[in-house]
């Protein structure tokens, strides 16, 4: 028998309730900002970050968008150790540490263990990884750390709000994920408010793009995509299909 597909209601319901709850946290559980510095035209030192997020297949590995690295490689490259890298809490080279780059798919891949992990923040694990394209008009949900959202707390310190979105994917091509947000499909609830509308999210490159599936009693979600791009002007995003993303944490040409 086919599974029933909620109603516009039941949908809005849903994610209201503790199911979207679940899913965030366990997004968010998964996700770090991706920090690294560079100097300003004065010679001051400024914070810039992305977001990667963490996969469980064969291996642990790391995912974040190959502009977000390229970007940070060029500062190392031009400042040495002083662009150093930092994952949450941790230290780390992930230039020493790459697996597979595609500026094509904008996807980079890099080895971390899950003790590493541990150190980033306190609760964070890998997502397993069991990708799904998800369906043109039906749910989806993106996480990442806006640099809006990141402020120093002390000496050393940074404290990095993340931002997620309930959404739905508009466009599926072989390649790409995107959408733009409807406002009169936006629910509002406590502890995660609409955004206004032009509200930058730039930082969360990288962050994870899960498919959300809901029909009668059978909920649950899986990786989709790993986000590229948003446009705070016309408030679309886009993000590259996961299954690009092998088990190995190599990149295919196509995918599967």
């Amino acid at each position: 028998m086919a599974r029933k597909e909620l109603s516009k209601e039941e949908a809005i319901a849903l994610t209201r309730g503790p199911y979207a709850d679940t899913v965030e946290k366990a997004v968010a559980g998964s996700a770090d900002p991706f920090f690294w510095r560079e100097r300003d035209e004065a010679g001051n030192f400024k914070i810039l970050n992305g977001t990667v997020f963490f996969i469980e297949t064969d291996r642990v590995f790391a995912v974040t968008a190959d502009h977000v690295f390229d970007r940070y490689s060029k500062a190392r490259q031009k400042f040495g150790f002083d662009a150093r890298c930092q994952i949450g809490n941790l230290r780390i080279d992930p230039e020493e540490r790459l697996i597979a780059r595609s500026p094509v798919l904008d996807i980079a891949t890099f080895e971390i263990t899950q003790k590493e992990i541990e150190r980033t923040a306190p609760g964070k694990l890998p997502m397993s990884f069991n990708p799904m394209v998800p369906q043109i008009e039906r749910g989806v949900l993106f996480a990442g750390f806006p640099g809006r959202e990141r402020r120093p707390i002390g000496e050393g310190e940074i404290e990095s709000g993340i931002y997620t979105a309930l959404t739905v994917a508009h466009n599926v091509s072989d390649r790409q994920i995107s959408g733009h947000f409807v406002r009169e499909r936006q629910v509002d609830k406590p502890g995660r408010l609409t955004a206004p509308f032009g509200y930058d999210i730039g930082g969360v490159s990288g962050g994870p793009l899960v498919t959300i599936v809901d029909s009668d009693n059978l909920h649950y979600w899986r990786l989709g995509g790993v986000m590229t791009e948003f446009n705070a002007n016309l408030e679309i995003f886009y993000a590259t299909r996961a299954d690009f993303i092998k088990n190995n944490g190599t990149l295919g040409e196509s995918a599967t």
